[in-house]
């Protein structure tokens, strides 16, 4: 994945976005150093697995993966929060109907293998953590700083997909 998105990257100065679980992915781009890329934000995401216990639960959240669709109140709880707008619960519920279970069961052990990395970041990092994340904690953000030093921390009240939740204060 790496790879295609190095691929597509502009021609112009941009700041990479790395979002839930394209956090690490971004953090791997960066390493590249590619010309125009000015800084990374890591929005309600992570570089090392951000949950221990993940890999012992990978099987009993691919149950819920291979439902139709996952209940309201599990994607209230860990993603939009309370009161979402049908809209964001229909673009949710279409985009995870829209990955197959195998590369969701993939992506999960994936995350569940992520160590501590080790190199630095050389560039400007920001990290946008919703105040109200249920999927991510705040932890995660201490393992970024490990690899980011001189990271800013931006806090907005919020559940996991605060971007789509918060989008001005965002």
């Amino acid at each position: 994945l790496v790879a295609l998105i190095v691929e597509q990257l502009p021609n112009e100065d941009f700041l990479l976005v790395g979002e839930s679980f394209s956090g690490y992915l971004a953090y791997r781009v960066a390493l590249m150093k590619p010309q125009y890329m000015r800084g990374v934000l890591f929005v309600a995401t992570f570089v090392a697995c951000p949950r221990p216990w993940l890999a012992s639960l990978t099987s009993t959240l691919m149950f819920f993966v291979r439902v139709a669709s996952p209940p309201n109140m599990i994607i209230q709880h860990y993603f939009t929060g309370p009161n979402p707008s049908d809209e964001l619960v229909s673009r949710f519920k279409t985009a995870v109907s829209s990955v197959e279970s195998h590369v969701l069961r993939d992506r999960l052990k994936q995350v569940a293998r992520l160590q501590q990395p080790e190199h630095s970041l050389e560039l400007p990092c920001y990290v946008l953590q919703a105040g109200q994340d249920r999927l991510i904690p705040k932890q995660a953000a201490e393992s970024i700083l490990k690899i980011a030093p001189e990271l800013r921390l931006f806090v907005i009240e919020g559940p996991h997909l605060i971007l789509q939740k918060q989008p001005r204060q965002s």
